[in-house]
């Protein structure tokens, strides 16, 4: 019997072609039963371009765009240029708990293909610790790191919101480092769920700090591969 703890290669989040089955299965439901349409690749892709082109209201200053907000266009280089670090989630939850949970060691979970969860009984490995390898708690990361979070996308198919932000993660995974992106590996979470609820929004927001970049470089905070 298919179990997703037991035999992990197999889970659409770990194999490419059971992904692509989950993906058409999940289109074609959503198509059929909630008669909406997910955003396909190449829409995900451009709306997250205009989304880093353009300002956040209330964030960035309306002449100011996201990614130079972020800086993203220098390269993290110790003691030379040390751009804010940012990471790039999603959550279906009030986004102030679940915007600093990456720094956490909260339990993982699966998405199974009939879009429930199960616990993997494994911890979540924080991609940034203290240089002691003490975990950052939440009152630490914005009291004394000056991480800020906000929303910038947001919609009732969790498809879309997912796709929207593995589009952003994509276009920064090669330029830049760990440590100055601070996920891993892009697109890895659950993103075939076949409710369409009006009730529940998923969100795409992005966290980041002026300072873990240069605290990496003294040795203050460390980076976790």
């Amino acid at each position: 019997r298919w179990n997703p703890v037991n035999n992990p290669r197999w889970n659409p989040v770990n194999n490419k072609k059971r992904q692509r089955e989950a993906e058409e299965v999940a289109r074609e439901c959503l198509k059929q039963i909630h008669g909406v349409t997910p955003l396909m690749p190449g829409q995900a892709a451009a709306i997250a371009k205009d989304i880093m082109i353009n300002p956040v209201d209330g964030v960035t200053g309306k002449d100011v765009s996201l990614e130079d907000y972020l800086q993203c266009e220098k390269v993290w280089s110790p003691g030379v240029d040390e751009p804010p670090a940012f990471y790039v989630g999603y959550t279906a939850q009030a986004v102030r708990h679940e915007a600093l949970r990456f720094l956490t060691e909260r339990g993982q979970e699966l998405q199974l293909d009939d879009g429930s969860f199960t616990r993997t009984g494994h911890l979540n490995r924080p991609v940034l610790l203290h240089a002691n390898d003490d975990v950052i708690t939440q009152k630490q990361a914005v009291e004394d790191f000056g991480f800020e979070f906000f929303v910038v996308y947001h919609s009732n198919i969790q498809m879309n919101a997912r796709a929207v932000e593995a589009a952003i993660q994509h276009l920064y995974q090669e330029p830049l480092p760990l440590g100055q992106r601070l996920w891993r590996k892009p697109d890895m979470g659950a993103k075939y769920s076949l409710k369409v609820d009006p009730k529940v929004v998923h969100q795409v927001f992005i966290t980041t700090s002026p300072l873990v970049t240069r605290l990496i470089r003294e040795q203050q905070l460390k980076v976790v591969a």
